[in-house]
């Protein structure tokens, strides 16, 4: 009789435990009962734990599990983990679960973690709470053989992560981690810097990068950029990052992008986003005053102020120069005055000047 009763109330249990584990795999806002999870097995907390820790109660109770005997994510829940990382790093909830085990984990562990994680790098690192794991599984990386196998699953990756808002986190982490060995990230970059430049969230990145990077690291990058710098500087997003460089006044290498800007200062004016670049000179002053002496040649003021876009890098040098250069691009403007009536962009133009400058005859 209580062989039977004891089957009995086992069976009982087990339907208990799998329709709930059934209905929390269906709905994650549903908790547990905790006579439920103390009746599990480490063995069946492993084999659910993909399930259970999706549940914020449930991945507590897992991570208390661990942390209480380490023996038990060793021999039940580490090889279960591996088997479903992207689906537990990805999570709200059972991305802590995978965030904790980093604590625990031998450099053998560490190693096989990272295979796991070679095929679904991209889409762990470009996850809003993937990113987190990754973020800080490299606070745990303290041996260089486990930090190399790391940088070794990221470099196919390092574009996609860079251009993207949540990725970009990994690569800052790694360049931000100094004394490690990533100068092969920053190799990349440099070879990829065109196609990083001309997207949103890369141009964000690399204007971030200047800013905490020292002279040493950007010089590399910058001699990069100035190879393609009329594709970079013409571009929506890329002319950005080419206004970042140009307010830094102490560059090494801003000399080099001052002679490219002069050496194509009509075309640069004369372009929808260029223009924004060559505006940005004016507010250096450092290099305002040669850039400004530019306007003051006849052939180039003339080709600037009669196109559409040019006019308001003229307008904006004016605005910027001495009395001196700004009267001397006044009188180089008087003659062109005809030529500016007859169209739109010049009749505006006109009436700003006239605001400005109450002296200047157009008649």
């Amino acid at each position: 009789i209580n062989n039977i009763d004891n089957n009995f109330n086992q069976n009982y249990y087990n339907d208990v435990i799998n329709n709930s584990l059934n209905y929390l795999y269906q709905n994650n806002n549903y908790s547990l009962p905790d006579f439920i999870l103390y009746k599990l097995t480490p063995i069946q907390l492993a084999q659910n734990c993909h399930i259970i820790a999706k549940n914020q109660n449930g991945c507590r109770y897992l991570q208390n599990c661990i942390a209480s005997n380490p023996e038990l994510l060793k021999n039940f829940f580490f090889p279960k983990i591996l088997e479903r990382i992207n689906e537990l790093s990805n999570d709200q909830f059972s991305n802590y679960l995978v965030k904790k085990i980093f604590q625990y984990l031998t450099e053998e562990m560490f190693l096989k973690l990272i295979q796991a994680l070679k095929p679904v790098i991209d889409q762990i690192g470009t996850n809003q709470y993937g990113t987190r794991v990754l973020q800080d599984l490299i606070d745990f990386l303290n041996k260089e053989k486990i930090f190399l196998a790391f940088i070794n699953i990221i470099i196919p990756h390092v574009k996609l992560l860079v251009i993207d808002l949540i990725g970009s986190h990994i690569i800052y982490k790694l360049i931000l981690t100094k004394n490690r060995n990533i100068k092969i990230i920053e190799n990349i970059i440099c070879t990829q810097v065109k196609d990083i430049a001309i997207t949103r969230k890369g141009c964000s990145f690399l204007k971030k990068y200047f800013d905490f990077a020292n002279e040493n690291e950007l010089m590399k990058v910058k001699q990069c950029i100035l190879k393609d710098l009329k594709e970079i500087i013409t571009d929506q997003y890329g002319n950005y990052v080419i206004q970042s460089i140009l307010m830094k006044e102490n560059s090494v290498l801003i000399k080099d992008f001052l002679n490219e800007i002069i050496k194509n200062i009509v075309y640069f004016s004369n372009n929808k986003f260029s223009s924004n670049a060559v505006e940005k000179c004016f507010e250096n002053e450092t290099i305002k005053n040669i850039i400004l002496d530019q306007f003051l040649k006849k052939d180039i003021f003339e080709k600037i102020i009669m196109d559409k876009f040019g006019n308001y890098v003229v307008q904006k040098a004016m605005a910027k120069a001495d009395n001196k250069r700004r009267n001397s691009m006044l009188k180089l403007l008087v003659p062109l005055i005809p030529n500016l009536k007859s169209q739109y962009f010049g009749q505006r133009l006109l009436s700003k000047l006239i605001l400005q400058y109450p002296n200047l005859n157009i008649n």
